[in-house]
């Protein structure tokens, strides 16, 4: 499930898809996400095939940017290759802005594992979240996770509804880092 309260259902083939859809979904600019879009493309020969994208990225600009899922070792193989590259060059005639290739080395372990806390926290805690929101709401530089949530006094909800403040952008992260306790974060400008 995608979104939150209650969400919406997309369809994954893989973890691999599970971890892309995550770290899509957790990207600053991202908008919307679609799964699975069947696109019509000639090939070689001359003959209309389907491909389905693994996910259609829609950023907050509106750039819409197919998504192909493929663990690196398959990006082996020429035959692939040059199908991907037919595929990209007549989907971005129209169809979409622009078209990635995305395999395992791709994912930053950091960033995946954002995704993956900002994801699990999505679901609004009202009251920790009005709480959450207070206590930055002034905040002048940057403190830490484990200092805001010590001002809140609501133990680990305090903690998930300040990482729902990062998730909303609300928050930043003063560093690239995993988010924890120890994390920096500052509002977003």
């Amino acid at each position: 499930m995608i979104g939150s309260n209650p969400g919406r259902l997309v369809q994954l083939d893989s973890e691999l898809e599970y971890k892309v859809a995550l770290v899509l979904l957790a990207k600053p600019d991202f908008a919307d996400l679609h799964d699975q879009v069947r696109f019509r493309w000639i090939d070689h020969t001359g003959k209309s095939c389907s491909h389905f994208f693994d996910f259609i990225n829609i950023s907050k600009s509106g750039e819409r940017t197919g998504v192909i899922v493929k663990e690196a070792s398959a990006l082996k193989s020429e035959r692939l290759q040059r199908k991907i590259g037919m595929i990209s060059e007549q989907a971005v005639t129209g169809f979409v802005d622009r078209v990635i290739v995305v395999t395992q080395r791709d994912i930053n372990p950091v960033d995946l594992h954002n995704a993956k806390l900002l994801h699990e926290v999505r679901h609004a805690d009202p009251e920790a979240d009005q709480v959450a929101e207070a206590v930055t709401s002034d905040l002048i530089g940057a403190a830490t996770l484990a200092d805001l949530t010590a001002m809140m006094k609501m133990g680990s909800r305090g903690f998930r509804a300040l990482a729902r403040l990062i998730r909303q952008q609300t928050l930043v992260l003063q560093n690239h880092e995993v988010v924890s306790y120890g994390s920096f974060v500052r509002r977003a400008v």
